[in-house]
């Protein structure tokens, strides 16, 4: 069995065998992380005097039978920005004229495309926090094949994009990569939107680039930084690249036009 797999696993395009397991390993740490920290219980405030003054602390206690693993993985999951878009993937945004209530206008910061995704996974039954967060990691996995390749294509060596994958997947905020957040599927609309330029896929390329401004804001970035690399690699120049190139804009435009 074992002589089985690793021959499967040779036959593995490079850039997924590289990819495979460095996302094994970071998402393996950062799944215990999560179930480590959702096993921690805090006792009752000890109130203490110190040359200061009065000390207030806590007593943490990790305790695997605090409560069973997947509702402790939703307490973990369900944090910050998160509530947001779960809130928007069952409510919408708010039809009222914008600042009629500031929580509901705040929510207008959120891009639509993680909101969309949340919503058809609850139409589909499935936990929205639980099955979203798999779906991040999903097109994590995915970001980093392309990334791999597309490092390839700029003109690096293999063992430099191993390199990238790894810092990519482990720098110190990457478990937003498995929240139901935009990070991975925004990675990975970048990512492939880079890749098919350097393919020479303009079209492919801006609409790309057009989901991932509908991901997030910041997203608008991506056509200056297209339009670079369009100057410096495209062999034979057109207008219609260059029309291409700015639909990665329209994703952004649409939703600030039918917001």
């Amino acid at each position: 069995m074992p002589a089985t797999f690793t021959r499967a696993f040779s036959r593995l395009d490079e850039s997924v065998r590289e990819s495979l397991f460095v996302f094994l390993l970071s998402r393996g740490l950062v799944l215990v992380i999560f179930i480590v920290v959702g096993q921690i219980k805090f006792g009752a405030p000890e109130i203490g005097l110190g040359p200061s003054g009065p000390i207030t602390a806590r007593n943490a206690i990790v305790s695997l039978s605090h409560a069973p693993i997947g509702q402790t993985l939703r307490e973990t999951i369900a944090q910050g920005d998160v509530n947001h878009y779960v809130e928007l993937s069952r409510r919408g945004y708010d039809a009222r004229p914008f600042g009629t209530d500031a929580h509901t206008s705040s929510l207008y910061a959120f891009c639509p495309v993680i909101p969309a995704l949340l919503w058809l996974i609850s139409k589909i039954g499935l936990d929205v926090l639980l099955a979203g967060s798999l779906l991040s990691n999903l097109f994590f996995f995915a970001a980093l094949v392309l990334f791999h390749k597309l490092v390839i294509a700029l003109g690096y060596d293999t063992s430099t994009a191993a390199r990238a994958l790894f810092y990519l997947a482990f720098f110190p905020v990457s478990y937003f990569f498995s929240l139901p957040m935009t990070e991975s599927t925004f990675l990975l609309l970048t990512v492939a939107s880079f890749y098919a330029a350097t393919k020479g896929k303009w079209l492919a390329s801006g609409g790309l680039g057009a989901l991932a401004s509908a991901t997030r804001l910041n997203g608008i970035l991506i056509g200056p930084a297209l339009a670079v690399l369009w100057w410096e690699r495209a062999r034979e120049r057109s207008v219609w690249q260059l029309v291409s190139i700015a639909l990665t804009s329209l994703g952004l435009l649409l939703y600030m036009f039918l917001s």
